[in-house]
Protein backbone atom coordinates (compact mmCIF):
# COMPACT_ATOMS: atom_id res chain seq x y z
CA UNK A 1 0.00 0.00 0.00
CA UNK A 2 1.15 3.49 -0.76
CA UNK A 3 1.28 5.77 2.23
CA UNK A 4 -0.84 8.82 1.78
CA UNK A 5 1.06 12.10 1.60
CA UNK A 6 0.34 14.64 4.30
CA UNK A 7 -1.71 17.55 3.14
CA UNK A 8 0.08 20.85 2.61
CA UNK A 9 -0.68 23.47 5.24
CA UNK A 10 -2.98 26.21 4.07
CA UNK A 11 -1.49 29.69 4.39
CA UNK A 12 -3.85 32.32 5.72
CA UNK A 13 -5.17 34.74 3.10
CA UNK A 14 -3.51 38.14 3.09
CA UNK A 15 -5.35 40.85 4.92
CA UNK A 16 -5.14 43.55 2.29
CA UNK A 17 -5.26 41.92 -1.15
CA UNK A 18 -6.53 38.57 -2.44
CA UNK A 19 -5.71 36.89 -5.74
CA UNK A 20 -9.17 37.41 -7.20
CA UNK A 21 -9.01 41.07 -6.27
CA UNK A 22 -5.87 41.40 -8.36
CA UNK A 23 -7.85 40.52 -11.49
CA UNK A 24 -11.27 42.10 -10.85
CA UNK A 25 -14.01 42.26 -13.41
CA UNK A 26 -14.12 45.47 -15.44
CA UNK A 27 -17.29 46.67 -13.81
CA UNK A 28 -17.00 45.68 -10.16
CA UNK A 29 -14.66 44.24 -7.56
CA UNK A 30 -15.28 41.15 -5.40
CA UNK A 31 -17.82 42.86 -3.19
CA UNK A 32 -19.79 44.12 -6.14
CA UNK A 33 -19.24 47.85 -5.61
CA UNK A 34 -18.25 50.10 -8.46
CA UNK A 35 -14.61 49.70 -9.49
CA UNK A 36 -14.18 53.42 -10.09
CA UNK A 37 -14.54 55.22 -6.81
CA UNK A 38 -13.15 58.46 -5.42
CA UNK A 39 -9.78 58.12 -3.71
CA UNK A 40 -9.81 57.97 0.05
CA UNK A 41 -7.00 60.50 0.37
CA UNK A 42 -6.43 63.89 -1.15
CA UNK A 43 -4.06 66.77 -1.40
CA UNK A 44 -1.60 65.08 -3.79
CA UNK A 45 -1.55 67.06 -7.05
CA UNK A 46 0.38 64.37 -8.90
CA UNK A 47 -2.07 61.61 -7.97
CA UNK A 48 -5.04 63.89 -8.66
CA UNK A 49 -3.65 64.61 -12.11
CA UNK A 50 -3.07 60.92 -12.82
CA UNK A 51 -6.57 59.98 -11.75
CA UNK A 52 -8.17 62.82 -13.74
CA UNK A 53 -6.35 61.73 -16.88
CA UNK A 54 -7.44 58.12 -16.33
CA UNK A 55 -11.11 59.14 -15.88
CA UNK A 56 -10.95 61.23 -19.05
CA UNK A 57 -9.58 58.29 -21.01
CA UNK A 58 -12.23 55.98 -19.52
CA UNK A 59 -14.93 58.33 -20.76
CA UNK A 60 -13.49 58.95 -24.21
CA UNK A 61 -12.17 55.42 -24.87
CA UNK A 62 -14.33 52.83 -23.08
CA UNK A 63 -12.20 50.02 -24.52
CA UNK A 64 -9.51 50.93 -21.99
CA UNK A 65 -11.89 50.45 -19.07
CA UNK A 66 -10.70 46.93 -18.18
CA UNK A 67 -7.05 47.97 -17.97
CA UNK A 68 -7.74 51.19 -16.07
CA UNK A 69 -10.02 49.54 -13.51
CA UNK A 70 -7.40 46.89 -12.82
CA UNK A 71 -4.63 49.45 -12.34
CA UNK A 72 -4.90 53.19 -11.79
CA UNK A 73 -8.67 53.32 -11.13
CA UNK A 74 -8.85 50.26 -8.90
CA UNK A 75 -10.79 51.08 -5.69
CA UNK A 76 -7.84 50.07 -3.48
CA UNK A 77 -5.58 52.71 -5.10
CA UNK A 78 -5.37 55.78 -2.89
CA UNK A 79 -1.88 57.11 -3.64
CA UNK A 80 0.38 57.67 -6.61
CA UNK A 81 2.75 54.95 -5.39
CA UNK A 82 -0.09 52.44 -5.18
CA UNK A 83 -1.17 53.30 -8.73
CA UNK A 84 2.37 52.71 -10.00
CA UNK A 85 2.74 49.49 -7.98
CA UNK A 86 -0.53 48.01 -9.24
CA UNK A 87 0.17 48.99 -12.87
CA UNK A 88 3.67 47.50 -13.03
CA UNK A 89 2.77 44.40 -11.02
CA UNK A 90 -0.16 43.81 -13.36
CA UNK A 91 2.14 43.94 -16.39
CA UNK A 92 4.61 41.51 -14.83
CA UNK A 93 1.94 39.02 -13.81
CA UNK A 94 0.19 39.25 -17.18
CA UNK A 95 3.50 38.39 -18.88
CA UNK A 96 3.69 35.21 -16.78
CA UNK A 97 0.47 33.92 -18.34
CA UNK A 98 -2.22 31.81 -16.70
CA UNK A 99 0.27 29.73 -14.68
CA UNK A 100 2.64 32.22 -13.01
CA UNK A 101 5.75 31.11 -11.12
CA UNK A 102 5.09 33.48 -8.25
CA UNK A 103 1.72 34.38 -6.83
CA UNK A 104 0.55 37.69 -8.39
CA UNK A 105 -0.85 38.69 -5.03
CA UNK A 106 2.59 38.49 -3.40
CA UNK A 107 4.14 40.46 -6.26
CA UNK A 108 1.57 43.20 -5.84
CA UNK A 109 2.05 43.37 -2.07
CA UNK A 110 5.82 43.62 -2.51
CA UNK A 111 5.49 46.53 -4.93
CA UNK A 112 2.97 48.39 -2.76
CA UNK A 113 5.00 48.04 0.43
CA UNK A 114 8.42 48.76 -1.11
CA UNK A 115 7.32 51.82 -3.10
CA UNK A 116 5.60 53.21 0.00
CA UNK A 117 8.60 52.61 2.27
CA UNK A 118 9.88 55.99 3.42
CA UNK A 119 12.92 54.65 5.32
CA UNK A 120 15.04 52.69 2.86
CA UNK A 121 16.61 54.88 0.15
CA UNK A 122 18.60 54.58 -3.06
CA UNK A 123 21.20 57.28 -3.72
CA UNK A 124 19.57 59.41 -1.03
CA UNK A 125 16.00 59.18 -2.37
CA UNK A 126 13.08 57.04 -1.26
CA UNK A 127 11.51 54.76 -3.85
CA UNK A 128 8.31 56.82 -3.76
CA UNK A 129 10.12 60.07 -4.53
CA UNK A 130 12.11 58.39 -7.30
CA UNK A 131 9.15 56.91 -9.16
CA UNK A 132 7.42 60.30 -9.04
CA UNK A 133 10.42 62.13 -10.48
CA UNK A 134 10.94 59.38 -13.06
CA UNK A 135 7.37 59.78 -14.33
CA UNK A 136 7.72 63.56 -14.56
CA UNK A 137 10.97 63.12 -16.49
CA UNK A 138 9.12 61.34 -19.29
CA UNK A 139 6.43 64.02 -19.42
CA UNK A 140 8.96 66.86 -19.63
CA UNK A 141 11.56 65.26 -21.95
CA UNK A 142 9.76 62.87 -24.28
CA UNK A 143 7.83 64.76 -26.99
CA UNK A 144 5.76 61.61 -27.63
CA UNK A 145 4.50 61.60 -24.04
CA UNK A 146 1.43 63.85 -23.67
CA UNK A 147 0.04 62.67 -20.33
CA UNK A 148 1.30 61.41 -16.99
CA UNK A 149 -0.81 58.29 -17.48
CA UNK A 150 1.22 57.09 -20.48
CA UNK A 151 4.50 56.16 -18.78
CA UNK A 152 2.64 54.59 -15.86
CA UNK A 153 0.68 52.24 -18.12
CA UNK A 154 2.82 51.69 -21.18
CA UNK A 155 6.46 52.83 -21.07
CA UNK A 156 8.73 49.84 -20.52
CA UNK A 157 11.68 52.02 -19.59
CA UNK A 158 9.71 53.42 -16.69
CA UNK A 159 8.32 50.01 -15.66
CA UNK A 160 11.76 48.39 -15.74
CA UNK A 161 13.22 51.00 -13.39
CA UNK A 162 10.28 50.56 -11.01
CA UNK A 163 10.96 46.81 -11.02
CA UNK A 164 14.61 47.51 -10.30
CA UNK A 165 13.81 49.70 -7.30
CA UNK A 166 11.69 46.93 -5.77
CA UNK A 167 14.28 44.24 -6.62
CA UNK A 168 17.05 46.30 -5.03
CA UNK A 169 15.11 46.58 -1.76
CA UNK A 170 14.45 42.84 -1.76
CA UNK A 171 18.13 42.04 -2.36
CA UNK A 172 19.27 44.29 0.47
CA UNK A 173 16.79 42.59 2.81
CA UNK A 174 18.21 39.17 2.01
CA UNK A 175 15.64 38.06 -0.59
CA UNK A 176 18.24 37.38 -3.28
CA UNK A 177 16.17 35.02 -5.39
CA UNK A 178 13.08 37.20 -5.25
CA UNK A 179 15.23 40.07 -6.54
CA UNK A 180 16.72 37.92 -9.30
CA UNK A 181 13.23 36.75 -10.30
CA UNK A 182 12.10 40.37 -10.61
CA UNK A 183 15.18 41.16 -12.70
CA UNK A 184 14.49 38.17 -14.94
CA UNK A 185 10.81 39.05 -15.35
CA UNK A 186 11.59 42.67 -16.17
CA UNK A 187 14.16 41.54 -18.72
CA UNK A 188 11.67 39.21 -20.37
CA UNK A 189 8.73 41.60 -20.17
CA UNK A 190 10.43 44.88 -21.09
CA UNK A 191 13.73 43.93 -22.75
CA UNK A 192 15.75 45.80 -20.10
CA UNK A 193 18.31 44.04 -17.88
CA UNK A 194 19.20 45.93 -14.68
CA UNK A 195 21.05 44.12 -11.90
CA UNK A 196 19.32 44.53 -8.51
CA UNK A 197 22.47 46.00 -6.93
CA UNK A 198 22.91 48.76 -9.51
CA UNK A 199 22.27 52.26 -8.12
CA UNK A 200 19.89 54.55 -10.02
CA UNK A 201 18.99 58.09 -8.96
CA UNK A 202 15.70 59.89 -9.41
CA UNK A 203 14.41 61.64 -12.51
CA UNK A 204 16.02 59.03 -14.78
CA UNK A 205 14.53 58.38 -18.21
CA UNK A 206 15.31 55.28 -20.27
CA UNK A 207 13.74 56.19 -23.58
CA UNK A 208 12.42 53.31 -25.72
CA UNK A 209 14.55 51.13 -23.44
CA UNK A 210 14.92 48.00 -25.59
CA UNK A 211 18.34 46.43 -25.15
CA UNK A 212 19.49 48.53 -22.17
CA UNK A 213 21.88 46.67 -19.83
CA UNK A 214 23.04 48.08 -16.47
CA UNK A 215 25.55 46.01 -14.52
CA UNK A 216 25.83 45.14 -10.85
CA UNK A 217 28.17 47.90 -9.66
CA UNK A 218 27.00 50.58 -12.09
CA UNK A 219 25.69 53.94 -10.93
CA UNK A 220 23.33 56.29 -12.78
CA UNK A 221 22.94 59.79 -11.36
CA UNK A 222 19.86 62.00 -11.00
CA UNK A 223 18.37 63.52 -14.12
CA UNK A 224 20.20 61.25 -16.56
CA UNK A 225 18.73 60.03 -19.84
CA UNK A 226 19.69 56.75 -21.50
CA UNK A 227 18.50 55.87 -24.98
CA UNK A 228 17.77 52.36 -26.22
CA UNK A 229 20.65 49.95 -26.66
CA UNK A 230 22.86 51.53 -23.99
CA UNK A 231 25.16 49.16 -22.11
CA UNK A 232 26.82 50.02 -18.80
CA UNK A 233 28.98 46.92 -18.78
CA UNK A 234 31.83 45.36 -16.87
CA UNK A 235 35.39 44.38 -17.63
CA UNK A 236 35.01 40.66 -18.24
CA UNK A 237 35.50 37.99 -15.62
CA UNK A 238 36.88 40.24 -12.90
CA UNK A 239 34.81 40.52 -9.74
CA UNK A 240 34.38 43.60 -7.57
CA UNK A 241 33.72 47.16 -8.65
CA UNK A 242 33.83 46.84 -12.44
CA UNK A 243 31.02 48.92 -13.95
CA UNK A 244 30.68 52.58 -15.01
CA UNK A 245 29.74 55.43 -12.69
CA UNK A 246 27.51 57.85 -14.60
CA UNK A 247 27.02 61.27 -13.00
CA UNK A 248 24.04 63.61 -12.83
CA UNK A 249 22.24 65.11 -15.84
CA UNK A 250 24.13 62.98 -18.38
CA UNK A 251 22.89 62.13 -21.88
CA UNK A 252 23.99 58.80 -23.35
CA UNK A 253 22.91 58.28 -26.95
CA UNK A 254 21.38 55.20 -28.52
CA UNK A 255 23.56 52.14 -28.97
CA UNK A 256 26.37 53.41 -26.76
CA UNK A 257 28.51 51.04 -24.68
CA UNK A 258 30.29 52.34 -21.59
CA UNK A 259 32.58 49.60 -20.30
CA UNK A 260 34.62 49.18 -17.15
CA UNK A 261 34.92 50.96 -13.83
CA UNK A 262 35.19 54.42 -15.35
CA UNK A 263 33.41 57.68 -14.65
CA UNK A 264 31.20 59.81 -16.89
CA UNK A 265 31.10 63.18 -15.16
CA UNK A 266 28.09 65.36 -14.36
CA UNK A 267 26.56 67.08 -17.36
CA UNK A 268 28.46 65.03 -19.93
CA UNK A 269 27.08 64.14 -23.33
CA UNK A 270 27.88 60.92 -25.22
CA UNK A 271 26.97 60.64 -28.90
CA UNK A 272 25.00 57.70 -30.28
CA UNK A 273 26.90 54.56 -31.19
CA UNK A 274 29.96 55.43 -29.11
CA UNK A 275 32.20 52.98 -27.26
CA UNK A 276 33.49 54.61 -24.09
CA UNK A 277 36.52 52.85 -22.62
CA UNK A 278 38.16 55.67 -20.68
CA UNK A 279 36.81 58.31 -18.21
CA UNK A 280 34.87 61.31 -19.52
CA UNK A 281 35.12 64.53 -17.43
CA UNK A 282 32.18 66.61 -16.34
CA UNK A 283 30.57 68.81 -18.99
CA UNK A 284 32.41 67.10 -21.84
CA UNK A 285 30.96 65.92 -25.13
CA UNK A 286 32.41 62.69 -26.50
CA UNK A 287 31.63 60.58 -29.53
CA UNK A 288 33.20 57.80 -31.55
CA UNK A 289 34.55 54.30 -31.24
CA UNK A 290 36.59 54.48 -29.12
CA UNK A 291 34.98 57.69 -27.86
CA UNK A 292 37.05 60.87 -27.88
CA UNK A 293 36.28 64.28 -26.46
CA UNK A 294 35.26 66.85 -29.04
CA UNK A 295 34.24 69.75 -26.80
CA UNK A 296 32.01 71.01 -24.01
CA UNK A 297 28.27 70.66 -23.67
CA UNK A 298 26.89 74.21 -23.77
CA UNK A 299 23.88 73.27 -21.67
CA UNK A 300 24.26 72.47 -17.97
CA UNK A 301 21.74 69.59 -18.04
CA UNK A 302 22.19 67.52 -21.22
CA UNK A 303 20.09 64.76 -19.67
CA UNK A 304 17.05 67.05 -19.87
CA UNK A 305 17.86 68.94 -23.08
CA UNK A 306 18.40 65.78 -25.19
CA UNK A 307 20.74 67.25 -27.81
CA UNK A 308 21.18 63.89 -29.54
CA UNK A 309 22.59 65.46 -32.71
CA UNK A 310 25.37 67.15 -30.68
CA UNK A 311 24.64 70.58 -32.14
CA UNK A 312 24.93 72.42 -28.85
CA UNK A 313 28.65 71.80 -28.39
CA UNK A 314 31.60 74.15 -27.96
CA UNK A 315 34.43 72.57 -29.90
CA UNK A 316 37.82 71.75 -28.37
CA UNK A 317 40.95 70.02 -29.59
CA UNK A 318 42.26 69.95 -33.15
CA UNK A 319 41.58 68.13 -36.38
CA UNK A 320 44.02 67.25 -39.15
CA UNK A 321 44.88 70.41 -41.09
CA UNK A 322 46.55 70.71 -44.50
CA UNK A 323 47.11 74.37 -45.36
CA UNK A 324 43.72 76.05 -45.38
CA UNK A 325 41.83 72.79 -45.92
CA UNK A 326 40.56 70.75 -42.97
CA UNK A 327 40.78 67.04 -43.67
CA UNK A 328 38.18 64.86 -42.04
CA UNK A 329 38.94 61.17 -42.07
CA UNK A 330 36.00 58.84 -42.48
CA UNK A 331 37.84 55.71 -41.44
CA UNK A 332 36.49 53.18 -39.00
CA UNK A 333 38.13 52.82 -35.59
CA UNK A 334 40.02 49.77 -36.81
CA UNK A 335 41.44 51.52 -39.87
CA UNK A 336 42.38 54.56 -37.78
CA UNK A 337 44.76 52.30 -35.93
CA UNK A 338 46.51 51.37 -39.21
CA UNK A 339 48.75 54.40 -39.12
CA UNK A 340 51.86 53.44 -41.03
CA UNK A 341 50.41 53.94 -44.48
CA UNK A 342 48.43 57.02 -43.41
CA UNK A 343 51.46 58.62 -41.82
CA UNK A 344 53.64 57.89 -44.84
CA UNK A 345 51.05 59.45 -47.12
CA UNK A 346 51.01 62.62 -45.04
CA UNK A 347 54.80 62.71 -44.92
CA UNK A 348 54.87 62.37 -48.70
CA UNK A 349 52.53 65.35 -48.84
CA UNK A 350 54.87 67.37 -46.64
CA UNK A 351 57.87 66.51 -48.79
CA UNK A 352 56.06 67.39 -52.00
CA UNK A 353 54.76 70.69 -50.66
CA UNK A 354 58.28 71.61 -49.50
CA UNK A 355 59.48 71.20 -53.08
CA UNK A 356 56.64 73.42 -54.20
CA UNK A 357 57.43 73.01 -57.86
CA UNK A 358 60.97 74.31 -57.51
CA UNK A 359 62.24 71.68 -59.93
CA UNK A 360 61.50 71.72 -63.65
CA UNK A 361 59.25 74.75 -63.26
CA UNK A 362 56.41 72.64 -61.97
CA UNK A 363 53.31 74.21 -60.53
CA UNK A 364 53.09 74.64 -56.78
CA UNK A 365 49.79 72.79 -56.91
CA UNK A 366 49.47 69.23 -55.66
CA UNK A 367 46.86 66.64 -56.51
CA UNK A 368 45.26 63.79 -54.70
CA UNK A 369 46.94 61.36 -57.08
CA UNK A 370 50.37 62.65 -56.10
CA UNK A 371 49.57 62.16 -52.43
CA UNK A 372 48.31 58.62 -52.79
CA UNK A 373 51.10 57.49 -55.11
CA UNK A 374 52.52 57.73 -58.61
CA UNK A 375 49.56 56.01 -60.19
CA UNK A 376 45.90 56.78 -60.07
CA UNK A 377 43.82 54.73 -57.68
CA UNK A 378 41.41 52.31 -59.25
CA UNK A 379 37.92 51.78 -57.91
CA UNK A 380 39.20 48.67 -56.15
CA UNK A 381 41.72 50.76 -54.19
CA UNK A 382 39.05 52.76 -52.40
CA UNK A 383 36.15 50.35 -52.43
CA UNK A 384 34.12 53.03 -54.24
CA UNK A 385 33.09 53.35 -57.83
CA UNK A 386 35.04 55.69 -60.09
CA UNK A 387 32.04 58.03 -60.18
CA UNK A 388 31.91 58.16 -56.36
CA UNK A 389 35.62 59.04 -56.24
CA UNK A 390 35.09 61.85 -58.74
CA UNK A 391 32.23 63.26 -56.65
CA UNK A 392 34.38 63.08 -53.52
CA UNK A 393 37.23 64.91 -55.26
CA UNK A 394 34.86 67.55 -56.59
CA UNK A 395 33.39 68.17 -53.13
CA UNK A 396 36.82 68.35 -51.55
CA UNK A 397 36.34 65.29 -49.36
CA UNK A 398 39.13 62.96 -48.36
CA UNK A 399 39.13 59.37 -49.58
CA UNK A 400 40.41 56.48 -47.51
CA UNK A 401 42.06 53.67 -49.46
CA UNK A 402 41.66 50.01 -48.62
CA UNK A 403 45.22 49.78 -47.34
CA UNK A 404 44.59 52.60 -44.84
CA UNK A 405 46.29 55.37 -46.84
CA UNK A 406 44.63 58.77 -46.83
CA UNK A 407 44.09 60.59 -50.10
CA UNK A 408 43.88 64.30 -49.31
CA UNK A 409 41.92 66.54 -51.70
CA UNK A 410 43.44 69.46 -53.54
CA UNK A 411 43.33 72.70 -51.50
CA UNK A 412 40.95 75.40 -52.64
CA UNK A 413 43.90 77.76 -53.13
CA UNK A 414 46.63 76.97 -55.69
CA UNK A 415 49.29 78.36 -53.39
CA UNK A 416 51.52 75.82 -51.71
CA UNK A 417 50.62 75.35 -48.02
CA UNK A 418 53.50 76.11 -45.72
CA UNK A 419 53.10 73.17 -43.38
CA UNK A 420 51.03 70.13 -42.61
CA UNK A 421 50.05 69.34 -39.01
CA UNK A 422 48.77 65.86 -38.33
CA UNK A 423 48.17 65.11 -34.66
CA UNK A 424 47.76 61.39 -35.24
CA UNK A 425 48.94 58.70 -32.85
CA UNK A 426 52.64 58.19 -33.45
CA UNK A 427 53.98 56.01 -30.67
CA UNK A 428 53.04 53.56 -27.99
CA UNK A 429 52.99 56.21 -25.26
CA UNK A 430 49.56 57.45 -26.37
CA UNK A 431 46.62 55.24 -25.42
CA UNK A 432 44.65 54.76 -28.63
CA UNK A 433 41.46 54.34 -26.55
CA UNK A 434 42.05 57.54 -24.57
CA UNK A 435 39.20 60.01 -24.69
CA UNK A 436 41.87 62.76 -24.76
CA UNK A 437 43.87 61.40 -27.71
CA UNK A 438 42.99 64.51 -29.75
CA UNK A 439 44.90 66.54 -27.14
CA UNK A 440 47.68 64.04 -26.42
CA UNK A 441 48.90 64.15 -30.01
CA UNK A 442 49.23 67.92 -30.34
CA UNK A 443 52.90 68.72 -30.96
CA UNK A 444 53.23 72.48 -31.35
CA UNK A 445 52.55 73.41 -27.70
CA UNK A 446 54.24 76.66 -26.62
CA UNK A 447 56.93 76.34 -23.99
CA UNK A 448 54.94 78.39 -21.49
CA UNK A 449 51.92 76.11 -21.63
CA UNK A 450 50.71 72.80 -20.24
CA UNK A 451 49.88 69.98 -22.60
CA UNK A 452 47.68 67.05 -21.71
CA UNK A 453 50.65 64.70 -21.71
CA UNK A 454 52.64 66.94 -19.37
CA UNK A 455 49.81 67.33 -16.90
CA UNK A 456 49.05 63.62 -17.08
CA UNK A 457 52.67 62.73 -16.29
CA UNK A 458 52.68 65.12 -13.35
CA UNK A 459 49.42 63.99 -11.76
CA UNK A 460 49.92 60.27 -12.38
CA UNK A 461 53.26 60.50 -10.58
CA UNK A 462 51.33 61.97 -7.63
CA UNK A 463 49.02 58.95 -7.44
CA UNK A 464 46.05 60.35 -9.39
CA UNK A 465 44.05 58.21 -11.78
CA UNK A 466 43.00 58.89 -15.38
CA UNK A 467 39.63 60.28 -14.32
CA UNK A 468 41.22 62.87 -12.03
CA UNK A 469 43.72 63.87 -14.72
CA UNK A 470 40.91 64.39 -17.23
CA UNK A 471 38.80 66.43 -14.82
CA UNK A 472 41.70 68.78 -13.96
CA UNK A 473 42.86 69.24 -17.56
CA UNK A 474 39.38 69.82 -18.96
CA UNK A 475 38.46 72.33 -16.25
CA UNK A 476 41.68 74.29 -16.83
CA UNK A 477 41.19 74.09 -20.58
CA UNK A 478 37.75 75.66 -20.27
CA UNK A 479 39.22 79.02 -19.19
CA UNK A 480 42.18 78.90 -21.56
CA UNK A 481 42.14 80.91 -24.78
CA UNK A 482 43.42 77.95 -26.77
CA UNK A 483 41.22 74.89 -26.47
CA UNK A 484 44.13 72.55 -27.18
CA UNK A 485 46.44 73.17 -24.23
CA UNK A 486 46.44 75.10 -20.96
CA UNK A 487 48.20 78.43 -21.00
CA UNK A 488 50.93 78.84 -18.41
CA UNK A 489 49.19 81.84 -16.83
CA UNK A 490 45.96 79.89 -16.41
CA UNK A 491 47.85 76.94 -14.96
CA UNK A 492 49.63 79.04 -12.35
CA UNK A 493 46.45 80.89 -11.35
CA UNK A 494 43.96 78.03 -11.23
CA UNK A 495 45.81 74.72 -10.90
CA UNK A 496 45.88 74.68 -7.11
CA UNK A 497 42.15 75.34 -6.80
CA UNK A 498 41.04 72.99 -9.60
CA UNK A 499 43.31 70.12 -8.57
CA UNK A 500 42.13 70.56 -5.00
CA UNK A 501 38.54 69.95 -6.14
CA UNK A 502 39.17 66.94 -8.35
CA UNK A 503 42.16 65.14 -6.81
CA UNK A 504 43.22 63.78 -3.43
CA UNK A 505 46.57 65.60 -3.39
CA UNK A 506 47.16 67.54 -0.19
CA UNK A 507 46.98 71.37 -0.39
CA UNK A 508 50.64 71.84 0.55
CA UNK A 509 51.77 69.54 -2.22
CA UNK A 510 49.51 71.29 -4.73
CA UNK A 511 51.16 74.59 -3.92
CA UNK A 512 54.57 73.06 -4.65
CA UNK A 513 53.38 71.63 -7.96
CA UNK A 514 51.83 74.95 -8.99
CA UNK A 515 55.19 76.67 -8.57
CA UNK A 516 57.37 74.26 -10.53
CA UNK A 517 60.37 76.05 -12.06
CA UNK A 518 63.04 75.48 -14.68
CA UNK A 519 66.05 77.61 -14.00
CA UNK A 520 64.85 81.06 -13.00
CA UNK A 521 61.73 81.11 -15.16
CA UNK A 522 58.53 79.99 -13.52
CA UNK A 523 56.20 77.77 -15.46
CA UNK A 524 58.51 77.32 -18.42
CA UNK A 525 58.61 74.07 -20.37
CA UNK A 526 55.36 72.76 -18.93
CA UNK A 527 54.38 72.13 -22.52
CA UNK A 528 56.72 72.01 -25.46
CA UNK A 529 57.42 68.67 -27.10
CA UNK A 530 54.95 66.12 -25.88
CA UNK A 531 57.75 63.66 -25.16
CA UNK A 532 59.01 65.84 -22.33
CA UNK A 533 57.85 64.38 -19.05
CA UNK A 534 57.86 65.51 -15.47
CA UNK A 535 60.41 63.91 -13.22
CA UNK A 536 59.38 62.22 -10.02
CA UNK A 537 58.93 64.81 -7.31
CA UNK A 538 60.53 62.63 -4.63
CA UNK A 539 63.11 64.16 -2.33
CA UNK A 540 61.59 67.61 -2.39
CA UNK A 541 62.51 68.34 -6.00
CA UNK A 542 60.52 71.00 -7.77
CA UNK A 543 62.21 70.96 -11.17
CA UNK A 544 61.08 69.67 -14.51
CA UNK A 545 63.09 67.28 -16.64
CA UNK A 546 63.98 68.51 -20.08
Amino acid sequence: PVASLPSMPQSPPPSSVVVEDYFPSPSADMDGHAAVSPPNGGGDPLFDRLRSEALAVLESEPAMGCLLERTVLHPSVNTFEQAVARSVAHRLSAWCGSNPDVCPQMVLESFVSDLSDAEDSEMGHTAGDSVREDALAYVSRDPACETLLEPILFFKGYASVVCHRVARKRWRRGNRFVALWLQSQASGSFGVDIHPLASIGKGVMIDHATGVVIGETATVGDGTTLLHGVTLGGTGKHAGDRHPKVGRDVLIGAGTSVLGNITVGDGAKIGAGSIVLRPIPHGATAVGAPAKIVGWAKESTPGSNLDQLLKNVERAGRSVVAGDTTVTTTQSAASLMTLDSTKSSLEDLTAQTDKGGEEDGESEDFSSEEIAGDTKSSPSDTGNSEEEDKVAAKEGRSVVLNDGALRIPKPSSHRRPRSVTYPLIEDEEVDFCSSFRNFATIKDVPSDAVSYCSLSSLLLSEGCDDAEVGEVFFELLRTSKHHEYVQGEVFRERFQDVAGRFTRIKPGRLKELANLTVGDKKGKCLGGDRRKTFMSMAGGRTSIAE
